[in-house]
């Protein structure tokens, strides 16, 4: 991870893939999301935990409310190859398409200033997004609550 690349949004084109989801939360005290966390992973099969594709949150929040996201709801997720389809667990698709993304500091501080520029970026380039917000991992390493230390915030472009 380049630090310069921090906080400077681009565009970037994304292949179909699909994620094993949990259930979506209501509101959740970080134990919560930690316990959230904890069971997801008990329930995914031994071949998807050792799966090294992506994971992180889809977090249901408008690039119109970046401060809405401390109380935003959310899901875990894992990606799936399809391959394996042992896990008897809802999935989801993150279609093919652009998306607009930026590369934060996972903290609340990071994905605040994260989604306030992609907010200022969105409006100076007249970028429409869908109304979820898709926190990728930007590495294996998970240093707490399901989070790398830096991840990607990413918008799929509607227009």
């Amino acid at each position: 991870m380049k630090l310069e690349n921090l906080y400077q949004p681009i565009i970037k084109e994304h292949n179909q893939l699909f994620f094993w989801c949990s259930p979506q939360s209501i509101s959740c005290t970080a134990e919560e999301v930690a316990e959230m966390f904890s069971k997801f992973y008990k329930e995914l099969d031994d071949l998807a935990v050792v799966n090294t594709g992506k994971s992180g949150f889809l977090t249901n929040l408008s690039l119109k409310d970046p401060n809405g996201y401390d109380e935003a709801s959310f899901r875990i997720i894992k990606e799936n190859d399809l391959a394996k389809r042992s896990a008897v667990m809802p999935m989801i698709e993150r279609p093919s398409g652009k998306y607009v993304s930026i590369c934060v500091e996972n903290t609340l501080k990071g994905i605040h200033k994260g989604l306030n520029q992609l907010k200022i970026f969105c409006t100076q380039n007249n970028l429409k997004t869908n109304e979820y917000l898709w926190q990728i991992n930007a590495s294996d390493d998970l240093v707490e609550n399901g989070a790398s230390k830096y991840g990607w915030l990413e918008y799929s472009i509607i227009n």
